[in-house]
């Protein structure tokens, strides 16, 4: 009895060594385990919260770990352990098992790279990842904030998408957070991520078939999350927006698909409940609320203008209008058939306005002067005791279309926009809103003149670009109505004039 006795501390560390074994164990099995386990390692000031997001995203590394995914998109809200997962958990996980890993990571901003670089550093420098994997070393030699290694013959470089001459070749490609917020309304600060994307970053670890993880807040409808959506690289996409629609119920190839069934319900309530997503919401308006929360970067209702503001028109009696406007927005002369250019006409009967015919295409020059043509010949025979003016911007391709059709077509007039886009589109929103422009319903395709394109389709997707707006990939229908509308505001009185002349 007595030697039972004066064995029990060993059998008591026994028992606690060989729970500190199966636990480390689980750790390398499991990222989520992992994740349990380093929490109190790296935030040392807040407990862990479990929460169904955190496990999708680390199956789906793990996914990526084993070779089942070589590419992989998770759009997620800010503020819900995005960066700590994947740009922190995963790496040292990765390392626990394969310290020979390399990985280059980059961001907008080289100081949120050096910022995670530093946390996995000291995750796998503590003592209780070197009580766990011992060998797991980084080397002296190289051991910087942007770069370390280890002496498996790993590394991890921190870089950003702006990053120049970079010449290593990593298993693991990490892009966390490749937009700045405050700068993704810009085309050039956009393109700037997807070219680095495209041109640099594709071309580091081709040869290894290195793994690629995207993970990101939507922005804007060109963003990289789009670019990558919209190309031919196929990628596994993760999405998991802050409220639950059930008309984008996300599944992805390896088994998994979002678990909520109510509408509404929130990502994250543990962190994020309706008390602080409530106000959230309404300090980040519509458009930041569609991208960043709901992963969608317009509004399904519609950002400046709504969706549900737009009437519908049925055939009526009278085909008599006070005057007519066709309004061409015109894509950039010389250029590859790339860019829309889009033509409407539009009637004014009293306050209500009409769009009766629409064109739409990717034009060499002769074939838009044609359609030009087209469109005025068809308002001419249509309507032929109304006064018809034609509005061309006289931007692209505008200059040389104007020139060629002054002597043929009467009634063109040049159009230099002057102000934002946006600035032009808020201040045709009050017609719309108050239910004075109309669009044709189904059955109206062949009546008042309508042209056959104007299709419930061709309809939808005019109103979906003008939902879009300003985040949309295309606004020349945009531009071609707000160019329209604001004439038809100015010509409706001196006070219109003087409120809109600054916008045409």
């Amino acid at each position: 009895m007595a030697v039972a006795v004066a064995d029990a501390p060993d059998l008591r560390h026994t028992y606690l060594a060989l729970l500190e074994e199966k636990a480390r164990r689980q750790a390398e099995r499991s990222l989520l385990s992992f994740i349990r386990q380093a929490w109190p390692t790296v935030e040392t000031s807040a407990p862990f919260r479990e929460n169904w997001h955190i496990q999708a995203i680390a199956e789906h590394l793990e996914a990526v770990t084993r070779g089942d995914i070589t590419n992989l998109l998770i759009n997620i809200p800010p503020g819900c352990m995005k960066s700590l997962i994947v740009s922190v958990f995963w790496p040292a996980w990765e390392w626990a098992t394969a310290p020979w890993r390399r990985y280059l990571c980059v961001s907008f901003d080289q100081g949120l790279t050096i910022r995670d670089n530093k946390r996995v550093r000291d995750l796998v420098k503590s003592d209780w990842y070197q009580a766990r994997w011992p060998d797991v070393q980084l080397a002296d030699d190289q051991n910087q904030k942007t770069r370390y290694d280890t002496t498996a013959g790993g590394w991890r470089i921190a870089s950003t998408v702006r990053g120049k001459g970079l010449g290593e070749h990593p298993d693991r490609k990490i892009v966390d957070d490749p937009h700045n917020t405050k700068e993704v309304a810009s085309d050039v600060e956009r393109q700037a991520a997807i070219d680095f994307f495209d041109q640099t970053l594709s071309t580091r670890g081709a040869a290894l078939n290195a793994a690629t993880v995207v993970i990101m807040q939507r922005l804007h409808e060109q963003d990289l999350s789009g670019h990558i959506l919209a190309g031919p690289t196929p990628f596994v996409h993760l999405c998991l927006p802050m409220r639950y629609e059930p008309g984008r119920m996300a599944s992805t190839p390896i088994g998994w698909t979002d678990p909520r069934q109510t509408p509404g319900e929130l990502l994250w309530p543990g962190m994020f409940p309706p008390s602080v997503v409530d106000p959230l919401e309404k300090k980040l308006g519509s458009y930041a609320t569609a991208g960043q929360l709901q992963q969608r970067p317009a509004p399904a209702e519609g950002g400046i203008i709504k969706r549900h503001w737009w009437k519908y028109y049925q055939p009526e009696p009278s085909q008599t209008f006070d005057q007519i406007v066709l309004s061409w927005d015109t894509a950039l002369k010389g250029k590859q058939l790339s860019d829309f250019s889009a033509g409407q006409a539009w009637g004014a009967r009293g306050a209500n306005r009409y769009l009766l015919r629409a064109a739409r295409g990717r034009w060499e020059f002769v074939e838009l002067r044609q359609q030009v043509r087209d469109l005025y010949r068809w308002a001419r025979e249509a309507y032929p005791n109304t006064r018809i003016t034609v509005l061309v911007e006289n931007t692209a391709a505008g200059p040389d279309i104007i020139a060629s059709l002054r002597h043929e077509i009467p009634g063109v007039v040049a159009i230099r926009p002057k102000g934002e886009k946006t600035q032009r589109v808020y201040a045709i929103t009050p017609a719309i809103e108050a239910g004075n422009v109309f669009v044709p319903g189904a059955a109206s395709a062949d009546l008042l003149g309508c042209d056959v394109s104007l299709t419930p389709s061709f309809v939808q997707d005019f109103l979906a670009e003008c939902a879009a707006f300003p985040n949309g990939s295309v606004d020349d229908q945009v531009d071609a109505c707000s160019q329209a509308l604001l004439r038809l505001q100015t010509s409706e009185s001196s006070v219109g004039a003087a409120r809109f002349e600054h916008l045409l």
